[in-house]
């Protein structure tokens, strides 16, 4: 008898140190879970509101759903990690952080070439406007200038 009391109590004294742990990374994964799907919702309806997705006409994927699948896995990675690291395993972490902080020091590249992007288009929309205003000019021009019959243009500036 005095041997199964020292088994429970052995049993109780491991399930009870790991448990709480235990719970509370569970706990980590349902939240997690229901923040990264209210995000990739989110995201999905913001750029849907914008227009892209009509605009870029493609059947197969659109840029709502890829946007919004990326942000519900880089979620789910920080809740993967946030579990892992409470049942103290942080030798599986390193290179899932390493990956990470090579993923995330990229994005402020990202996000400039779309600056660099979005000013040369700009840039471009203005010089054709310059040039859309030059070559109206040009044909005002061209249109209140008489020529002679069987002259050009070239004739005339070359005298």
């Amino acid at each position: 008898m005095e041997y199964l009391e020292n088994m429970l109590s052995s049993i109780s004294n491991s399930v009870g140190n790991f448990l709480p742990t235990t719970i509370g990374a569970i706990l980590i994964l349902v939240i997690g879970w229901f923040i990264a799907g209210l995000l990739k919702r989110i995201t999905i309806k913001l750029i849907k509101k914008t227009g892209v997705d009509d605009k870029m006409k493609s059947d197969k994927i659109t840029l709502s759903k890829f946007v919004g699948k990326l942000v519900y896995f880089l979620v789910m990675i920080f809740v993967f990690m946030l579990a892992l690291e409470k049942l103290g395993m942080q030798s599986v972490l390193d290179p899932v952080k390493n990956l990470l902080d090579g993923f995330l020091n990229f994005i402020p590249n990202i996000i400039g070439a779309g600056l660099v992007a979005y000013i040369g288009y700009m840039l471009a929309s203005v010089v054709s406007e310059f040039v859309g205003m030059s070559g109206d000019t040009i044909k005002t021009i061209l249109q209140n200038l008489v020529l002679q019959k069987g002259s050009t243009l070239l004739e005339l500036l070359r005298k």
